[in-house]
This record gives structure tokens, C-alpha cells and sequence, in this order.
């Protein structure tokens, strides 16, 4: 009986599409340079070593330390017992962020939010602007916003739920830690302009019909529009978001569990880093008290927006 390749399907089953392309070509690219290296390791000891030599290979070429995590995560995906060997390699990814800390994405306020979406309603880009204040309210990632389809939103007394519901409750059809989770939309003004998708739009259509990359520039034109700092991300709004929550008063686990977070430990220094953060951005007073005016009138002013825009899409 010939020898065949061990089956993996189920194994790649457990990760997400994304995060199992990033690990499948980071190892491939490994394995290409281990071929032009003439690198052979027949132990986990010299497993560790070349690794480790590829990791500066990849800091002397300065091609990125996220490259070396799907690296090295991409290996232990299918070989997971050589995990405890990994000793140099892993060590250089520690010293590789303590040389390079990583840069988390700054949270936005409610208000800033508010007036980026009132930006991009003048631009012509309502469901832009929605999609703004919903990912803030729901703590959304950019791809679950953009794979919202109409029946994924399931408003007060819908008879999918089976109960007396009074929320608005949004199907997240794939995420990062899973298919088929929900969140509840809690912000009333947010629930009036989701509505005003959902009634305009075909039944089986996505409610935001723009890629992730259109929803990005859009955002970081808007931005640059207002002045504000390009460090700001459609990330900053999930950020935001959560951190709003934690000021607010709202216990972490709440916090955790409405933002979907597989590892409680690194969420958690996450949403208690942001106050911080707010507190390093410097946004200009007049920009400031617009936002602030923006906020208390949004669905008058997007309303309004919208209706006088001759590119609204």
C-alpha cells in the first residue's frame, strides 16, 4: 500500500477560511526558502533551529513579524506536538516584540463615529454611514459587517425567534471565533436606520453591498475629510465600541460575550488599554463640538443627508 498525505480536513475545518489561507501560505513560503537553503531538520531540535534562522531572515529582510507568527502557527496546526520544542523560535517572536511592540488600533468615541457617518451620508454613502454607527453599536468586525444579508436582521416580535422579543437581533453569519453567533442592536437610533435598509432593500440581498476594501477607504477618506488622525481603522469603531461599554459601566463579561471574544485574558487588556488610548489622541475642538452636535441630531442629519445626495448608494 502506497504511503499518502495525512488526512487534514478536519483539522482545517476548526479554523476560519481567512486565518487558514494566511497560515497554509506562510508555511509554504517557509518551505520554499528551506528548499533554497538546502535545509533538511530530521529532529525537532534542528526543527527549532531553522526556524529560528528563518525568523531572522524574516527581521533582517524586514518582511513583517505577523509572517513569522502564521509561520510558526501555521506549523503547530498540523504538527502540534512539536509545540514544546519550539524554544528558540519561539523566543525570537517574544524578542521580536519587545524590539517591535504592536500597534493596537486606536478606539473611536461615539461621537467621532457619529460625525464620520454624517460625512460619509454627504459623500453620497448612506449604508456606509450605517454600517459606521451599527459596527460601533454591535462591536463589529468589518467582515462580519459587510456579510450581513436582510434576513440575517431579525427585529422585535419576529416570528423566527419564537418569543415576545422587543430587540433587534442581528445573525452573524461567520465570525472569527464561529459561525452562527448573534448580537443584539441596542442603540434606538441605529435600530431606526437598519430598519431603513431592511425595508429598502430585496429580501435575499447583503445589507451593506460593498466589499470590506470599498468600506476601508471610504472610512479612511471620510477620516482624512475631518481631519482626524489616520491611525483611526473601521477597528477603531469595534474598540470604541467596547470600551464605551466598560466607561459606561457595563460588567466585563457582558462586554466579552456581546463582542465575541475567544480569549478572555487578551480581550480584557484590550477594552481596559482603551481610556488610555482616548486619552493620547489629540482631536481638534472644533472638531470635537461638531461631533458632539452630530450625535445629539444623527438621525435627523443622516436622514437629511441622505435625501439631498445625488450619489446615495
Amino acid at each position: 500500500m502506497s504511503a499518502s498525505k495525512p488526512k487534514r480536513s478536519l483539522v482545517e475545518a476548526a479554523y476560519a477560511p481567512s486565518t487558514l489561507k494566511r497560515y497554509k501560505d506562510a508555511v509554504s513560503r517557509f518551505l520554499s526558502w528551506c528548499s533554497d537553503q538546502d535545509e533538511d531538520p530530521s529532529s525537532p531540535e534542528q526543527f527549532d533551529d531553522v526556524l529560528t534562522d528563518y525568523f531572522h531572515h524574516l527581521y533582517e529582510s524586514g518582511l513583517g513579524k505577523q509572517l513569522a507568527h502564521n509561520t510558526l502557527y501555521g506549523i503547530l496546526m498540523h504538527l502540534p506536538h512539536l509545540k514544546h520544542h519550539f524554544h528558540l523560535s519561539s523566543k525570537s517572536l517574544v524578542g521580536w516584540n519587545k524590539l517591535h511592540p504592536p500597534k493596537s488600533y486606536p478606539p473611536l468615541t461615539w461621537e467621532l463615529s457619529c460625525l464620520i457617518a454624517f460625512r460619509l451620508a454627504v459623500d453620497g454613502h448612506f449604508r456606509c454611514a450605517v454600517g459606521v454607527v451599527l459596527a460601533f453599536d454591535c462591536l463589529l468586525r468589518i467582515g462580519e459587517l459587510v456579510g450581513l444579508r436582510v434576513e440575517d436582521v431579525a427585529d422585535a416580535k419576529d416570528a423566527r425567534i419564537g418569543v415576545d422579543s422587543v430587540d433587534m437581533t442581528l445573525r452573524l453569519r461567520s465570525t472569527k471565533t464561529g459561525p452562527n453567533q448573534w448580537v443584539v442592536v441596542e442603540n434606538p437610533v441605529v435600530k431606526t436606520l437598519v430598519r431603513q435598509l431592511v425595508s429598502s432593500s430585496p429580501p435575499d440581498s447583503f445589507l451593506f453591498p460593498f466589499t470590506a476594501s470599498v468600506f476601508r477607504n471610504r472610512f479612511k477618506s471620510a477620516c482624512s475629510d475631518l481631519n482626524l488622525s489616520p491611525l483611526y481603522v473601521p477597528h477603531s469603531l469595534r474598540h470604541g465600541g467596547a470600551t464605551r461599554l466598560h466607561l459606561l459601566g457595563r460588567p466585563m463579561e457582558d462586554i466579552l460575550l456581546r463582542g465575541r471574544w475567544a480569549s478572555n485574558k487578551s480581550a480584557r487588556r484590550y477594552i481596559q488599554s482603551g481610556k488610555a488610548m482616548l486619552m493620547t489622541m489629540d482631536v481638534p475642538r472644533r472638531v470635537q463640538d461638531l461631533a458632539r452636535a452630530t450625535s445629539s441630531d444623527l438621525l435627523l442629519l443622516l436622514t437629511l443627508a441622505q435625501s439631498h445626495s445625488v450619489k446615495v448608494r
